[in-house]
């Protein structure tokens, strides 16, 4: 109200305010105000506010239990909640709590979230963003990995760009067994969950901050969930899941340690990839250049990077061992994260897969 209205007045009431003017609509607030009031009692009888305020005061999603498992138990249809940032109607609070809730009964839930300043009237006006994730819902499935099945066939090898970013995923694919259940931290479009449904029927569910991967992954039929890993994890009860998967997403998290701690809880293991930066090419290029390296993996400079926190092999063995936390099995990947590297793996290793789990 305060941005389209402020305290402008109406054109024709500016200089006139005289005493016989006083009482007509002098604010542009007051003439919108008094068109919707003759807008609405022109378009509705009175008594349809009764009914409709009687009925949301009666309406309890909760149910006589008050417990929101309780009512949704019975959902079986794939559900999208989406929530704007500045509804105070319907909250972004209440749409998570919904898919929060289903998620932890097992059902296809996915949530967004928009950030509109429209308030509750934000999904009637234009919003691209809406209408994308709506259209993404209700629209085919696309078939993910159908160009990359396409360059096979015809001859054409993968480039070596999709090499180091789908290296890790083929590697964990392997670990993850036929109908568990996985919880991808940071899963950005989906590609492993899709994968991973595709061909051995998991149920999953990824977690991203990015509202545009966020609607990849509903495009695909994944169950999505837009928000901060940490708070996500806490969505959950204990052993929700067989796996709960870092690719290359730790290095981003704050207070790492405690959220790899947290994902073995919610868990029974968890697959953690990484890029080694004890890498012996990171180690010359600071030692010659005196700067990061940019490559296939990390092609932006350093400050149109989001923050993180990188580390080696030796780093994560370390921790994992001062933190009670047992590394089940690993494997380590050259510098073209192609062949296995098995001798100084900290100095030669490009990439590194984990599998963990809870110590003892």
């Amino acid at each position: 109200m305060e941005q389209k209205f402020g305290r402008n007045r109406r054109q024709a009431n500016r200089k006139d305010t005289g005493p016989e003017r006083r009482f007509d609509v002098e604010f542009e607030v007051e003439s919108y105000l008094r068109h919707q009031g003759k807008s609405f009692v022109n378009r509705f009888d009175a008594n349809t506010y009764l009914y409709l305020t009687k009925a949301l005061d009666r309406f309890d999603l909760y149910g006589e239990n008050d417990d929101l498992s309780e009512a949704f138990s019975k959902v079986e249809a794939k559900t999208l909640a989406i929530g704007f940032t500045s509804d105070w109607l319907y909250t972004p609070a209440q749409n998570r709590e919904i898919v929060d809730v289903l998620l932890r009964l097992g059902k296809e839930a996915s949530y967004a979230e928009i950030d509109y300043d429209f308030g509750h009237d934000s999904f009637l006006l234009k919003a691209d963003a809406f209408h994308d994730l709506i259209r993404a819902f209700l629209g085919p499935k696309h078939e993910h990995g159908q160009k990359k099945d396409t360059q096979e066939s015809s001859g054409a090898g993968p480039a070596r760009k999709e090499v180091k970013r789908e290296s890790d995923f083929q590697i964990i694919s392997q670990w993850v067994g036929k109908g568990e259940r996985v919880l991808d931290l940071g899963c950005g479009r989906g590609i492993l969950l899709d994968h991973l449904q595709r061909t051995k029927r998991v149920y999953g569910v990824g977690v991203d901050i990015d509202p545009e991967k966020i609607t990849s992954c509903v495009s695909h039929g994944i169950s999505a969930y837009q928000g901060d890993v940490r708070k996500a994890l806490q969505t959950f009860e204990a052993d929700s899941f067989d796996w709960v998967v870092f690719s290359r997403t730790v290095e981003e998290l704050e207070d790492s340690g405690e959220t790899l701690r947290e994902a073995l809880r919610v868990g029974k293991r968890a697959a953690v990839s990484f890029v080694n930066h004890g890498f012996w090419l990171n180690r010359l290029n600071y030692f010659l250049n005196g700067s990061r390296t940019r490559n296939e993996v990390y092609p932006e400079t350093w400050h149109e990077r989001r923050p993180s926190n990188p580390f080696t092999l030796s780093d994560f063995e370390s921790f994992c061992k001062d933190a009670d936390i047992t590394i089940r099995r690993h494997v380590h990947l050259g510098g073209d994260w192609r062949k296995s590297c098995c001798f100084l793996p900290n100095l030669r290793a490009g990439c590194a897969i984990y599998e963990i789990g809870r110590g003892g």
